[in-house]
């Protein structure tokens, strides 16, 4: 029988019974090929791919690390005998796309493009392209860099998005910041949501609100700038924006206003006193000055300087002269307690 070949790595089965003076050469070959082909442990790497036993409950297949002293410093790679699971104990780095069938759990990974059937991130996620998927669940990590979407996704820890964010379904978190322009179809935030970005909702928002209105510090949503404002659009009809400006005032405008904005009066516009103001109008009224007659012949003159007239009288026949009569009031305003009267220049 003439010499055969392995079907895996082509080792070379000499005859036997033949290659009397050449069998030496023949397995010389034949190691340099396995050495050469088949992995191996080094003095960096080391690789334990299980064992013999079929049954085995362990036996799984380690990658380990040793640092230039020759130390184990890690296992980078772990695959489970019984599940198949793979575990990333560092950072992953795709400069493609990464597809993912089942779920995966991450402590750091770096990924230009991520498509997940169900995604936990305990750390960071560093993204130069899309994120897309159907469950994503963060802990207390990131999500930073390019796009995100997905159609069913828990956030519940700290979710922190650099990029845009885009949700189809709901989206739960206790902390979000997001400083793209992002997308929600419900979003439901129990602590404190950072828009720095366009905010769109489609749907519901439910948002816990911590402490009152007049608490010193701010609550669950804070929208932040020189002018910070949300928008309303009415049934694509007509736009508007609602926002405070740098003077502490609410106002609204532009959009469909154009570039005009209209300042909303409150309570505090008249019977509040800012810091640099000592004098505050609190009422109005018409004092009664008195009536005054008027002789048809009478030249004009003023019986009550400074007053308004507000009522009129007349009498006489043709056999008399007319008499005409004038009720004049004093316009006086209430400032810090006192009546003041409003005079003329």
């Amino acid at each position: 029988m003439p010499d055969t070949i392995t079907p895996k790595l082509s080792l070379v089965k000499p005859e036997i019974g033949a290659s009397s003076d050449s069998w030496g050469n023949k397995l010389n070959s034949n190691f340099d090929t396995i050495d050469l082909k088949v992995v191996r442990n080094t003095i960096q790497w080391t690789i334990t791919q299980g064992d013999d036993n079929i049954s085995s409950s362990t036996g799984h297949w380690l990658l380990k690390r040793f640092n230039n002293a020759g130390v184990e410093s890690g296992t980078p790679v772990a695959v489970n005998r019984q599940t198949g699971d793979v575990a990333l104990a560092n950072a992953l780095t795709v400069a493609g796309t990464l597809t993912i069938a089942g779920a995966a759990t991450f402590a750091g990974m770096t990924v230009g493009a991520l498509a997940a059937t169900s995604l936990t991130v305990s750390s960071t996620i560093g993204a130069t392209g899309a994120i897309t998927g159907a469950s994503l669940s963060v802990g207390a990590g990131a999500i930073g860099g390019g796009a995100l979407t997905v159609t069913g996704a828990q956030v519940n820890g700290n979710g922190n998005v650099t990029g845009n964010l885009s949700v189809n379904a709901q989206l739960s978190s206790s902390t979000l910041a997001i400083s793209g322009a992002s997308s929600f179809s419900s979003l439901s935030a129990s602590g404190t949501a950072t828009f720095n970005g366009a905010a769109n909702f489609n749907g519901t928002m439910g948002i816990a609100s911590p402490g009152n209105i007049a608490q010193g510090n701010q609550g669950s949503i804070l929208f932040n700038g020189v002018q910070p404002f949300i928008s309303f659009l009415a049934n694509n009809a007509f736009g508007g924006n609602f926002g405070m400006a740098t003077d502490g005032n609410l106002y609204l405008g532009g959009w469909s206003h154009g570039a005009n904005t209209y300042r909303l009066w409150t309570t505090k516009d008249f019977n509040y006193a800012p810091a640099n103001v000592t004098s505050v109008v609190t009422s109005i009224r018409m004092a009664l000055a008195g009536d005054a007659n008027y002789p048809q012949s009478a030249s004009v003159g003023e019986s009550f300087a400074g007053s308004s007239v507000t009522g009129i009288a007349w009498g006489g026949t043709v056999y008399t002269a007319m008499q005409i009569i004038l009720r004049h009031r004093y316009v006086q305003i209430l400032v810090n307690g006192s009546w003041l009267t409003a005079g003329y220049v």
